[in-house]
């Protein structure tokens, strides 16, 4: 079983995250909202070329699942997923904006939301996650 002081050592490898405070403001929300279901979305990077990055995914899931928490991934990347391109990181802001602006889902579809097993470039599991949060039938 992995520990919190291992996944904490792991997520200060990621300088974003742990420069931002994102790490301590998880935690406390945690803290806050501990009978809650904890849903941890992440992009999963390129698995295809990155096994740094495969090695991390793994620690994740390991340190949600010995957590209790649902973990929603988006292969590569949310903006991938959605608007079915690669967004740089310097355009990311510009273009979440746009996209809440018109209040669409770009190009994804339910069957490209809908993966529940392996991970393949511009699907996610997000559908399956949250449908099981709500009972709702796919």
């Amino acid at each position: 079983m992995i520990t919190k002081d291992e996944i904490r050592t792991t997520l200060s490898d990621i300088r974003f995250y742990y420069a931002n405070g994102i790490k301590r403001k998880i935690e406390q929300k945690i803290k806050l909202f501990s009978d809650a279901t904890i849903v941890f979305c992440f992009g999963s990077d390129d698995i295809f070329v990155d096994t740094e990055t495969v090695s991390l995914n793994k620690k994740i899931e390991k340190y949600c699942k010995s957590n209790g928490y649902k973990i929603v991934w988006f292969c590569r990347d949310i903006e991938e997923v959605f608007l079915h391109r690669k967004v740089e990181k310097s355009e990311k802001i510009i273009s979440a904006a746009k996209f809440n602006v018109k209040k669409g889902l770009g190009e994804a579809s339910v069957t490209l939301l809908n993966r529940a097993g392996a991970l393949s470039k511009q699907t996610s599991n997000f559908t399956c996650v949250f449908d099981a949060l709500f009972n709702r039938k796919p």
